[in-house]
């Protein structure tokens, strides 16, 4: 499917419809207007559906993609868009998140002042963004200095391996972005973090210093944001299982997909753990 306008956004939704219109209605918003939206939907049981098709019929620039793919999760809902669409430009969106005004023409407007120093490159933007709660009152201003994290100073592929510090909804990706990411590995298990990945070995990947959107925390997220209390010794020495469990999740997924050994993976943790610690990151 060609997208006739420079912007394709994907967003993937599943029982979204307590935050979905508001979504929405912030990409309408925008003031970059070149876009088209594409949805596809993952088996919804509530409303969904029908708030989809009545902004489908108040915008023509929204597009409810249908299949009988039947329910493929997150990850896979994202790459069967990304698949589907051809676009000179691919920014992801979650179902719940509210966007700034100035997104889309933000992030356009840098990817293509890179393009400029890289031709014919791989070239993906992504951005800080503002952590609210579900009625979007202001929980941290900033997501990466709650978690103590600045994207610069861990910048290399074998530091995003242990530590995904590129948020998928804040991203914006070009179509050669998008050709190095397909066919995706069956193994990894997140889209933003594969897209990251195969960027940042093989293109330009650009960590934008400042929020473009409010990410919403409730208990619906398929990821949640980093925490002060999460980062604390004590929160996970009493949730030391599960810290073990999601390491090795992590570090099996990645051997899987060719990064490297676990104990490759070890050492990059430690190093980022350590990092975080020292509270060094925006210094």
């Amino acid at each position: 499917m060609k997208n006739e306008r420079p912007v394709a956004i994907l967003m993937a939704t599943y029982n979204a419809a307590q935050y979905l219109g508001q979504q929405i209605q912030s990409i309408i918003d925008q003031s970059y207007t070149e876009w088209t939206l594409y949805i596809r939907d993952d088996g919804s049981k509530d409303s969904t559906i029908e708030i989809i098709k009545q902004y489908e019929t108040l915008d023509h620039r929204i597009i409810r993609l249908q299949d009988e793919k039947g329910n493929l999760g997150c990850k896979g809902n994202f790459f069967e868009m990304l698949k589907r669409v051809e676009s000179q430009y691919y920014a992801f969106s979650d179902a719940d998140d509210v966007w700034f005004p100035d997104k889309i023409e933000k992030t356009l407007n840098m990817i293509k002042e890179i393009e400029k120093q890289h031709p014919n490159t791989a070239v993906a933007i992504h951005t800080d963004l503002v952590v609210t709660d579900s009625d979007l009152n202001i929980i941290s201003p900033s997501m990466w200095r709650a978690s103590h994290m600045n994207p610069d100073k861990i910048h290399s592929y074998d530091y995003l391996g242990v530590h995904s510090f590129v948020g998928g909804a804040t991203m914006l990706f070009n179509y050669l972005a998008r050709q190095i990411c397909l066919p995706v590995n069956e193994h990894v298990y997140m889209h933003d973090l594969w897209v990251g990945l195969c960027v940042i070995k093989n293109g330009v990947l650009y960590s934008l210093h400042e929020p473009t959107m409010y990410y919403r925390q409730h208990g619906g997220n398929t990821v949640g944001g980093a925490s002060e209390a999460r980062l604390k010794l004590g929160y996970k020495i009493r949730h030391i299982k599960d810290v073990i469990k999601i390491n090795w999740q992590t570090a099996r997924m990645l051997k899987q997909i060719g990064y490297g050994s676990y104990l490759k993976y070890l050492y990059y943790k430690i190093r980022v753990i350590i990092k975080l610690r020292r509270g060094h990151m925006f210094d």
